[in-house]
């Protein structure tokens, strides 16, 4: 799990990098008329929680179909074990997986933010 999150903060960190360079001179043009710091950080944070929001959502998903489909096969092959539904199980995972791929998403965009923004 350490390892997973950590690679989602980094591929988050180089998003939010490349959307920096890429819209560096907005970002100029915003310093130069005045713009306060965090009204230039906000936006790229919450991208950074969007994404990590849609990523939250995309793991629910895959480990919410994995599930099903593990529990009908040993269901049917072995009849000794009996599994939760996989309703009641999944239904658990999806506010946390997207609550936990929102704070990545916000961590990986503040680090990239606090790194490579310059304002």
């Amino acid at each position: 799990m350490v390892i997973l999150g950590t690679i989602s903060i980094f591929l988050i960190s180089n998003t939010i990098k490349l959307t920096v360079f890429a819209r560096k001179r907005e970002i100029s043009i915003m310093k130069f008329i005045g713009a306060t710091d965090w009204f230039i950080r906000w936006p790229f944070i919450l991208e950074g929680l969007l994404l990590g929001l849609i990523g939250g959502f995309i793991a629910a998903f895959i480990v919410q179909n994995a599930y099903s489909y593990a529990a009908s096969a040993i269901q049917q092959n072995i009849m000794v074990f009996t599994l939760v539904p996989p309703q009641e199980a999944v239904k658990e995972f999806w506010w946390q997986f997207s609550l936990l791929g929102t704070l990545i998403g916000g961590f990986g965009s503040y680090i990239s933010i606090r790194r490579f923004l310059v304002v």
